[in-house]
């Protein structure tokens, strides 16, 4: 097992590597060693004179060749039979040759050679055994005549940015004469007559053909080869042209991204592509990554957020600098995915850097100032309305007192004291009016983003080179995040046969929150204080100091918590290098070999420091006396720092041959492809508190008392995986497609016996356009093709790690004295299961694409169905009690299916010189659970079986109990007493009872959304241009109060909200809550009793219910973007390009929920929203 184990952590290379370690040269005797050499270099010289001799006798060798109007392909075969000589040319070039006809009779192959390329566009030299078909250069005769001819025409060749194309082809349309152009993009062509055609051709653009007309200057523009039909669509392992892709693959360029201010670029995807949903939950700086779906959620276990491949190697790419990237392709069906086997289950991401193109020097210069601010957060009661509504609370609990007999409790607060802190006329120094909220989150900050690229080269050598510069300043104080990416790609043609590619990328980046960090899932969070701060107190006291009050979790203050509590630090490095190796095969027409080997490395080093600080604090109902010093907020006694390190390493090896050929109406292209990967990690933490002097913060200078002592820890892992990879792309008549793929894959997640997975996909198309009975639509409909495929995934994931081996485990603390020394014990986990395997996702995709009018309209269509099985799980009741757990836990018993369909409608035309796009995405997953375990005892409606993964369970509300007749005669699942305005809830089994085991169902939706959409319109006249995206979600639900999820203190906890339960934790509340709660004059409200927390009421509606579930469909303008282009006159001739623009992100939101963010996490204290972003900017070309 262990030797087995290993070898999937070891390139195929060891062998050569044990050879090297043993170093047989050393262990040789000096004297034999020369000898030996010396035999070596004779040896050498001799088979170089016999090479060279055998080359030349071969060169002067006879042949015979009989054809009659034979291909020049079949002729280079036959001679290649007899003579040995190898022939290397292009497809393109050849399908210039003219037939020939031959009948030579034991001629030598040069004169052979000489009578196959006479009359035809091309020419040839020997090389090594190797015949080099090139095209025919411009003979001596032709420039002169060139020379004397009556026309002249010159002009320049720009691509759509404006910038000189360098080695264009210029040739005259049936000639073999023409140019290329210099290193400014400029031809110059004599032409016999004048009334040529010109035609444009570059790797990488459209051709362009131009009828000259005598025209003594002809200026053009290329447009890269990436439109509509023509557009290179990235694959996995490859690329495709869109007419040809079978998958179901969707794919945005560069310059669509960066129509979003956004910095992040999982918020870049929102809307944009068909079949990618998108829940951004937190509008932290350095925390604002979107949870990413491919056609939503398949499975209830396990992470199902689609795998990154950057430039061909798993790889992050939320931080990438969006000035790096040429385009992003998702990969959805099947026949996409199965080449990455084991990781395709919920997707892939494949992002495609920029790289050097054979043009002059291009600098660019991209920067932007950005102002954020709050999208939407609850307007909290302020102080005069804060002691309003908290008297009406106080005379509705007074009304429950009354009703049982108790006297009324007076009034905290009387009108005197209200009016005088409305009117500014206050002057108890225990009172006040501060917007706690508005204070810690109103205000708005800003953010820079800067990035310079170059990018040019020439046919043998391309670069492309990136810098950018991020800082983001947050909207509560001390939170930011600063990232530095650096990128470089450089592209070498070392000959006609080998080319190599070295990428290289660094990235540096710093988070920084206060040491209570604001984020949702910490106890005590700043939003958590803030929500719960009383706004009719002053921000200081009289000393200066902060003030607090004691509200049910201890003295809050959020403003003293994100200044004075410390900090928190992450800080970085990211090291990512890939080394690849091209061969295109001289003696196999069509064959080359890629050997890609990728090195990537990050470290994370976390520092955090907290510290207790002051407050000056008073009771929850303190009108009088004076202030109390507080030294130790909550959850700070003494000042801690705690400091973590982390890295994580990845090694990629991946050798592939392709072959691809055009054989008549047949073309085919296969890949064979081998992948090795090894993954480790180390983590190790440090701690140390109650420090005498707290600006030395360092571990050292921690206090070494017993009681001070944190333990350091540490943690390391490793896992490795290598797979095989086949497929075969087949088209006929370029009108019948077929494609099929193969990954075999084996991973240390599983036992030796059942490692290996094997994915299979395959998929057909259709282009029916191409048929003959179609000619009569062409006129209207240019393209429809039709596309099915099918094939399994598979996912690694697993519960825990060596779940198939057995497991141990030591005691924390000693169990037993042996020798006079305490010793711990040493125990068995849970018995191993052998019989583990992978995850399997069986998918079914059939669609359409279709191009209409010219393009100016297209359609793509793809409706898919998942069948997902032997998802992994723990089960109970599998054994009986008495086994004591001896048991395994994790098995493969899980079923669930998802269906769906993507659709994107896109238009696109041009009057005059006005041209605009539009462009809709709509995408539909809905899944259910087949099979779970749960017990079978369970009521139907609260069986997951056959309902939505993620759906809520709760109580069903049905109104409120309006009197106290209705109340004392319901039932509660809590204990208490009932009150008017509570919600009354069903009671489904219909025993006269409402339980928790008998009475709770489903009552909402996940807060995934279920159908995503978005709409961008693009318009350009001018010189100006325009872009706007509105991105919407529906089919989702989110739980305002419930079982809390994330939160470290209150997780799992099941209870109210600040949103939902009016002074909510003695705190405050938000103006829409108090104004809409149950009272006897509001009896229509939309959330439970008014009530101020001061009588002991059960804690009924605390339990999750559907009241607290509210839709939170949207639709968002999520960018708008206004730009313009200075004419080239207005500037120097080295610039090339100056843009200046302006944009919005997260500009206004139309939805039901109207107070709170419809992403916001599911039930919570507060959370950091969403940011609303205006940004201007420059674009600068050199």
């Amino acid at each position: 097992m262990k030797f087995y184990i290993k070898s999937l952590c070891r390139p195929p290379a060891c062998a050569a590597t044990f050879l090297w370690m043993m170093k047989p040269l050393q262990r040789i005797d000096p004297t034999i060693k020369r000898q030996i050499i010396m035999r070596v270099k004779l040896i050498v010289v001799l088979l170089t004179t016999t090479i060279l001799h055998l080359s030349a006798s071969t060169y002067s060798q006879s042949v015979t060749l009989r054809y009659s109007n034979a291909t020049l392909v079949n002729v280079f075969k036959e001679i290649r039979m007899q003579t040995g000589y190898d022939f290397f040319y292009s497809d393109k070039l050849m399908s210039d040759a003219k037939p020939v006809n031959l009948n030579l009779s034991n001629v030598s192959l040069d004169k052979a050679l000489m009578i196959c390329f006479k009359d035809q566009p091309l020419s040839y030299r020997i090389e090594n055994k190797t015949v080099i078909v090139k095209e025919k250069e411009i003979s001596i005769v032709d420039k002169v005549l060139g020379y004397f001819s009556v026309a002249d025409v010159r002009g320049r060749v720009l691509d759509e940015q404006g910038l000189p194309l360098i080695g264009v082809s210029v040739k005259v349309k049936g000639s073999a004469l023409g140019v290329s152009t210099n290193a400014n993009g400029e031809f110059s062509l004599k032409l016999p007559k004048g009334d040529e055609t010109l035609v444009f051709s570059y790797i990488g653009y459209q051709s362009k053909e131009v009828a000259v007309n005598n025209s003594p200057v002809i200026n053009v523009t290329l447009l890269e080869a990436k439109k509509g039909l023509d557009e290179v669509i990235v694959v996995g392992f490859g690329t495709q042209k869109k007419r040809n892709v079978i998958g179901a693959v969707a794919q945005i360029n560069s310059e669509d991204l960066k129509q979003m201010p956004t910095m992040n670029i999982t918020n870049m995807l929102s809307g944009r592509l068909p079949g990618i949903t998108t829940l951004q939950q937190s509008g932290r700086p350095g925390a604002d990554d979107a949870t990413l779906r491919i056609r939503g959620t398949s499975s209830y276990q396990g992470s199902q957020g689609p795998i990154a491949i950057v430039d061909g190697v798993e790889r992050p790419f939320a931080q990438l600098d969006p000035n790096e990237i040429e385009s992003i392709s998702i990969l959805k069906d099947a026949v996409a995915l199965s080449v990455y086997g084991l990781q395709a289950a919920n997707g892939i991401i494949l992002v495609t850097t920029k790289r050097g193109k054979a043009q002059q020097p291009s600098i660019s210069y991209d920067g932007a100032v950005m102002v954020n601010s709050n999208t939407r957060f609850p307007k909290f009661l302020d102080g005069p309305d804060y002691m309003e509504w908290f008297s009406k609370a106080e005379e509705m609990d007074n009304e429950y007192r009354i009703s049982t007999d108790q006297d009324p409790n007076p009034l905290t607060y009387n009108k005197t004291q209200i009016n005088a802190l409305r009117n500014g006329t206050n002057t108890n120094p225990l009172l006040g009016n501060t917007d706690w909220i508005g204070e810690f989150l109103g205000k708005s900050s800003t953010s820079q983003s800067h990035g310079v690229t170059v990018r040019g080269g020439t046919d043998r050598i391309k670069y492309f080179s990136n810098i950018g510069y991020l800082d983001q300043d947050g909207v509560v104080a001390n939170t930011g995040f600063k990232r530095f990416n650096l990128r470089t790609n450089l592209d070498a043609k070392l000959n006609e046969i080998l080319s190599v590619s070295f990428d290289i990328n660094a990235r540096m980046q710093k988070t920084n929150t206060p040491g209570i960090s604001p984020d949702n899932a910490s106890y005590m969070n700043p939003f958590y204080q803030a929500v719960r701060t009383l706004p009719n107190m002053p921000m200081f006291a009289p000393n200066g100091l902060p003030t607090a009050y004691n509200s049910n979790a201890g003295y809050v203050n959020p403003i003293a918590s994100v200044l004075q509590s410390g900090y928190q630090r992450a800080e970085t490095n990211v090291f990512q290098s890939t080394l690849i190796f091209n061969v295109k095969v001289p003696w196999v027409n069509g064959l080359t070999g890629k050997v890609q080997t990728s090195f990537d490395k990050s470290a994370t080093e976390n520092k955090g420091w907290t510290t207790p600080y002051k407050l000056m604090g008073k009771g929850r109902t303190q009108t009088t006396g004076d202030y109390t010093l507080i030294a130790n907020p909550p959850g700070i006694t003494v000042n801690t720092l705690r400091q973590s390190y982390v890295q994580n390493n990845r090694l990629t090896f991946q050798p592939s041959l392709n072959y691809a050929k055009t054989f008549g109406d047949h073309t085919i292209n296969v890949l064979a492809l081998y992948e090795w990967s090894k993954y480790n990690n180390n983590l190790f933490s440090a701690a140390a508190r109650n420090f005498a002097l707290s600006e030395l913060q360092d571990i050292d200078f921690g206090s070494t008392a017993a009681a001070d002592v944190i333990s350091p820890t540490g943690s390391s892992g490793a896992t490795a995986r290598h797979g095989y990879v086949g497929r075969v792309n087949y088209s006929y008549k370029n009108k019948y497609l077929f494609e099929a793929a193969l990954r075999a894959d084996a991973s240390i997640n599983f036992p030796e016996e059942g490692r290996w997975g094997y994915f299979p996909g395959a998929g057909v198309g259709w282009i029916a356009s191409e048929e003959k009975f179609f000619e009569p639509l062409k006129g209207t409909v240019n393209f429809f093709k039709i596309k099915a495929s099918m094939g399994i995934l598979g996912k690694e994931e697993t519960l825990s790690t060596f779940a198939y081996l057995p497991t141990f485990s030591f005691t924390d603390n000693p169990v037993a004295v042996i020798g006079g020394a305490s010793v711990s014990a040493l125990y068995t986990g849970a018995p191993p299961n052998k019989d583990l395997t992978w995850e399997k996702h069986r998918v079914t995709n059939v669609g359409f694409e279709a191009e209409l009018w010219n393009g100016k309209l297209g359609v793509d269509f793809d409706y898919f169905y998942k069948v997902v099985t032997d998802i992994l799980t723990t089960r109970s009741g599998l054994y009986p009690a008495s086994v004591a757990g001896n048991f395994p836990s994790t098995f493969n018993d899980g079923i669930t299916d998802n269906r769906g369909f993507d659709l994107q409608i896109r238009h696109r035309n041009k009057i005059g010189k006005f041209s605009y796009g539009v462009t809709g995405n709509f995408n539909w997953a809905r899944n259910k659970v087949i099979l779970i375990n749960e017990v079978q005892s369970l009521p139907s409606w609260q069986k997951r079986t056959g309902r939505p993964i993620g759906e809520k369970l709760g109580f069903v509300v049905d109104g409120f109990y309006n009197n106290w007749e209705e109340a004392r005669n319901g039932s509660s699942p809590s204990s208490g007493i009932i009150a008017p305005g509570y919600f009354k809830f069903k009671d489904l089994n219909g025993d006269g009872r409402v339980t928790r085991d008998a009475d709770m169902t489903f009552v909402g939706r996940s807060n995934m959304p279920e159908i995503m959409y978005g709409l961008n319109i693009d318009a350009a006249y001018a010189g100006f241009d325009f872009s706007m995206l509105f991105q919407g979600a529906a089919l989702s639900s989110i739980a305002l109060a419930g079982v809390y999820e994330g939160s470290s203190g209150t997780s799992g906890v099941e209870d109210n909200t600040p949103f939902t339960k009016t002074f909510y934790g003695y705190g405050n509340s938000p103006y829409y809550l108090v104004e809409q709660a149950w009272r006897p004059d509001n009896q229509n409200a939309s959330y439970p009793r008014l009530t101020s927390g001061g009588v002991a009421l059960s804690p009924h509606n605390a339990n999750a219910n559907s009241g607290f579930i509210k839709n939170n469909d949207y639709i968002r303008l999520k960018s708008i973007q206004i730009g313009y282009t200075l004419p080239k006159r207005l500037f120097k001739s080295k610039i090339e390009k100056m843009r200046f623009y302006v944009s919005g992100f997260n500009l206004f939101t139309w939805d039901k929920l109207k107070y709170l963010d419809p992403e916001m996490p599911n039930v919570n204290n507060g959370f950091y929203p969403q940011q609303k972003m205006i940004s201007g900017g420059v674009n600068l070309i050199f």
